[in-house]
This record gives structure tokens, sequence and C-alpha cells, in this order.
């Protein structure tokens, strides 16, 4: 489907949680959220970005601030991408954006965004690296990238199991370390290549759960 045909889409308005989105893909998101216990807030305010409105989609508790916003595709809405781009090089350093498109694989997203440095730098990544990850403790999910070494903001610090060999084993024993697979979560054991943020199949559980729901179909979009 081409970027002209997205754009002339009228989007379906979605009932989840007792809220009615815009969109049935904002919707799906907020599910997915759900799933993975992710606290979210829906168009919680409103700002003006250079004289014009802005009011973005999803803000996320994720130990750091992440406004998330949700497009049918990268370029479907050019003015709607500059308003968030705009946005989130206004904010404080720290501050992290994604834009989130149609769920299509293991959580791979196209753009983040950070300000990060002593200047404040805007940064932007346009690739396929960013994945919904476990951190180490596998209580808490972030938007990472694959092999990120970055502590987990939402546990305070990264702890490393003393008796674990880093494959998810004590060492001496074939016993199942709990503190690199908490049991129960169906966990891809931690390794040196991706340790402190690993796949984690609950991921793909709340991709699955999320995409395949039909949600109420009563709602209309007038």
């Amino acid at each position: 489907m081409s970027t002209d045909q997205q754009r002339r889409i009228k989007p379906i308005a979605t009932r989840y949680g007792g809220l009615l989105f815009r969109s049935r893909l904002e919707a799906r998101w907020a599910l997915f959220f759900d799933r993975l216990h992710i606290p979210w807030e829906y168009e919680p305010q409103g700002f003006d970005v250079g004289g014009r409105p802005y009011l973005p989609d999803f803000l996320l508790g994720l130990g750091r601030i992440l406004w998330a916003e949700v497009k049918p595709s990268v370029g479907a809405d050019p003015d709607g991408e500059e308003r968030w781009r705009s946005f989130l090089d206004a904010q404080p350093e720290g501050t992290r954006g994604v834009l989130l498109t149609p769920m299509t694989g293991q959580g791979q997203q196209f753009l983040t965004v950070e300000k990060c440095g002593e200047r404040g730098d805007f940064q932007l990544a346009e690739d396929e690296c960013h994945m919904w990850l476990s951190c180490s403790e596998g209580y808490h999910f972030d938007l990472r990238q694959l092999g990120s070494l970055t502590g987990c903001s939402q546990c305070g610090e990264t702890r490393k199991c003393s008796s674990c060999d880093g494959t998810g084993l004590h060492k001496g024993g074939p016993v199942i370390c709990y503190c690199c697979v908490p049991p129960g979560s169906g966990r891809v054991p931690a390794s040196k290549n991706t340790a402190p943020w690993d796949l984690d199949k609950r991921v793909e559980n709340a991709y699955d759960s999320a995409r395949s729901e039909r949600f109420d179909r009563r709602v209309s979009s007038g």
C-alpha cells in the first residue's frame, strides 16, 4: 500500500480499557503495553509546537519519560512526524520518543530519538535495531537496542548473580538462576552478547495478543 493510499484511509475509532482511541492501531499498542505491564497514559496533554498544536499519543512510564507517537507508517503523516520531532527537540535532556508503526514482528521500530549529551544533542536513529526487551531482573521492559549494556532505570541498578556464569545456570550444576531467568518468565537465558537486555517470550506473546484482538466492532468512527 502506497503512502498516498494510507493517507486517504480513515482510521477506525476503537474502544479499549474504557477509552475511545482514535484508531485501532492505537488501541493495539495500548493492549500491548498492558500485556507487558508498561504504565501508559493516552493523550495526557497538548502542547504548542512553534505555534502549531501537538497532542502526543502516549506517555509511557519506563523509568524515564518516553513519548510515543503512533502512525500507520513512516512518511504517512509528514506534518505530524515533523511536529513530533520538533516537540521532542524542545524537551529536557534525557527525554525519549518513539514513532510506533503497525506490528509486523518482534517489536522492531523505525524511529527512536533521545536528547543526550552536555549540549542536549538531538539524536535520531533511523533503523530497526530498537526492540522491546526485558531487563536482567526480568520484571521490566523498555525500548532498547539489542545488546545494550545500559542498566534498567526502573530497577535502580543492574545486579548480577555472583553464582551465575552468564548462561542462566548456576556454576557447578544445572540449577536455573532466578536472578537471570525469573521463574515462569519464558525468557531466553542471559548471554554475554545481550545481557542485561534480552529477548523475552512475553514480548512475542504481547504482540500476538495485540495483533489478533478484534475489539468491540460496535464502535463507529463517526
